[in-house]
């Protein structure tokens, strides 16, 4: 059988059978002794095919996949351990056993049920795309990136542990959404929190480490607890709740500890550009699945980066591609992310799941009579419980309280496609009705003088378009952003728009709008003539400002 498995199969059909036969005779009498003969004889045959003679020079590794010496050395071989799954967006892509480990855990799988885009679905139908695969899409992004710095920069001194630590990084940088993503984070929530999803994705990775006794896992792979602070870091800038000054510290004590590999916190989660794998992925991915075609090339930016002086850098030639990225991002804002009839809808499940917090309970481990949908962050085990399916678990809820029964009716209203009617927007910069207004004093000065409008027939949505960038402030997010030549791949320099196309965009600021919805059909013409008048000022003060040269921004 040893024979056999080396690669000795008869050719005979009737050979074959008889083969066939024994193996399977012997197998169920005598499996152990089998396989240990099998083992024997099949690593005896690749030990002396594969050890080099004395006088050999030592060959290349074949694969960045490998595991270094001391760790191969720490642990058994675990070839048979990888998986291989197959990506509508990066093909056939080779998963390393310790993520396998961090996917196969309840804490990882409840991204299944967590839609990417959140409500787009009701605008783009083919939109259903989970944070599950996003996910792996960014671990194995941060993967490739960080093995192809390994092999073309090897003075790098990149080792296995650290693609690890960046390939888990990518994988759990998002265990902390809620349900339908940004919409718990930015809809549900109240406005005044500073609770963002990182917070729970940093929560979340403790808790998972702590369920499913990762630890030791880890160290088997040869992974510490600094390891462990160090995809920390990399996951979020922010550490429950530390104070911004906290996580600066923490987040320079980390680089102090890389030395000259800080660089890898940058890879998952770029805070100086917004150049990082996250949105490489999610722009590929999102673009595939809404159906809209994109010009930017993940691919070749990543043949083109660089680490110098301790920083990512890209050669020169790869700048526009770069630009192409954030224009993509935005123009995937302006189509689908924050689409009119997107963001309605995501207002009304919002608003449902408000009515319902004190009535509908999630439940966990630590609280058996279940938490509140907004203090769920709180309580890990409940939060694992939190996804998509609270939709659900609202419309099938037995209760009398009469939240529950209006939930319900906005529920069935989005499934019945009877939505809340937009009827206008306007932009801050031209119209002087809502600049430097929140949407409370916008609602009571729109309704004045309406016979039979409340403020609570009226809903404003702001919006923002930007570059997706918030980092020193500067406009164009590319100023932080390091470059190369052909002929000096070793020195790093900045660079201005100009010096890439003089047809960039002049400004990167962000763009803000106020939509307003008029929520019952009934003063629905009412609440446009108004629209319509605030949308007619606002037009003849665009008018007045050109004509006199101020900027659009000013009060004159």
């Amino acid at each position: 059988i040893a024979h056999v498995l080396c690669g000795a199969w008869p050719q005979r059909k009737k050979q074959k059978q008889s083969m066939q036969s024994c193996i399977l005779f012997l197998l169920s009498r005598s499996r152990l002794v089998v396989f240990s003969c099998c083992s024997h004889t099949i690593m005896s045959k690749r030990s002396d095919s594969s050890t080099p003679s004395p006088s050999a020079p030592k060959s290349k590794r074949r694969h960045d996949d490998e595991p270094s010496a001391e760790v191969a050395a720490a642990r058994p071989s675990r070839d048979q351990d990888w998986k291989l799954f197959n990506d509508p967006i990066h093909g056939p892509i080779e998963i390393h056993p310790l993520l396998i480990k961090i996917i196969d855990t309840p804490q990882f799988q409840r991204l299944r049920d967590i839609k990417q885009l959140g409500t787009v679905h009701y605008v783009y139908y083919g939109a259903t795309h989970s944070r599950f695969e996003h996910s792996i899409g960014t671990c194995y992004l941060a993967g490739k990136l960080i093995k192809k710095l390994k092999k073309k920069q090897p003075e790098l001194g990149i080792d296995d542990e650290d693609v690890l630590c960046v390939q888990i990084a990518g994988l759990c940088h998002d265990l902390g959404h809620g349900p339908y993503s940004h919409l718990y984070q930015d809809d549900f929530l109240p406005r005044t929190t500073k609770w963002k999803h990182e917070d729970c994705s940093l929560k979340m990775f403790d808790h998972l480490m702590k369920e499913n006794n990762m630890k030791t896992l880890f160290q088997e792979y040869g992974l510490g607890e600094t390891h462990i602070e160090i995809i920390k870091v990399q996951i979020g800038p922010r550490a429950g709740d530390r104070t911004a000054d906290d996580n600066h510290k923490r987040e320079t004590e980390c680089q102090e500890k890389l030395g000259s590999k800080k660089f890898l916190l940058d890879i998952v989660a770029n805070k100086k550009n917004g150049v990082d794998v996250d949105k490489w992925d999610y722009i590929a991915r999102d673009s595939y699945y809404l159906g809209l075609s994109s010009s930017f090339d993940h691919r070749r930016i990543i043949k083109m980066i660089r680490v110098i002086h301790g920083e990512l850098c890209v050669r020169d030639k790869g700048m526009s591609s770069l630009y192409e990225m954030y224009s993509t991002r935005n123009s995937l804002h302006q189509k689908a992310y924050k689409h009119k009839t997107t963001r309605i809808v995501a207002l009304m499940i919002a608003e449902a799941m408000n009515l319902v917090d004190d009535v509908v309970r999630v439940t966990g481990v630590e609280e058996a009579e279940g938490t509140k949908i907004s203090e769920a962050t709180h309580d890990m085990s409940a939060f694992t419980n939190l996804t998509d399916h609270i939709l659900h678990q609202i419309l099938f809820h037995v209760s009398d309280d009469s939240r529950l029964r209006e939930s319900k009716k906005l529920l069935q209203r989005i499934k019945r496609r009877d939505l809340y009617r937009f009827v206008g927007e306007l932009n801050p910069a031209l119209s002087k009705k809502v600049r430097n207004k929140d949407t409370s004093q916008i609602v009571e000065s729109f309704i004045q003088g309406l016979d039979g409008v409340e403020a609570d027939d009226v809903l404003i949505d702001r919006v923002v378009f930007d570059y997706g960038y918030n980092g020193s402030g500067r406009e164009n997010p590319l100023e932080n952003m390091k470059i190369y030549k052909k002929d000096s791949p070793n020195t790093s320099t900045g660079i201005t728009p100009d010096q890439v196309s003089t047809m960039l965009p002049q400004s990167f600021k962000k763009e803000e709008k106020f939509r307003f919805y008029c929520k019952r059909d009934d003063c629905l013409e009412a609440v446009k003539r108004r629209c319509s008048e605030w949308e007619n000022e606002s037009s003849h003060y665009d008018e007045r400002a050109l004509s006199d040269g101020s900027s659009y921004g000013s009060d004159s």
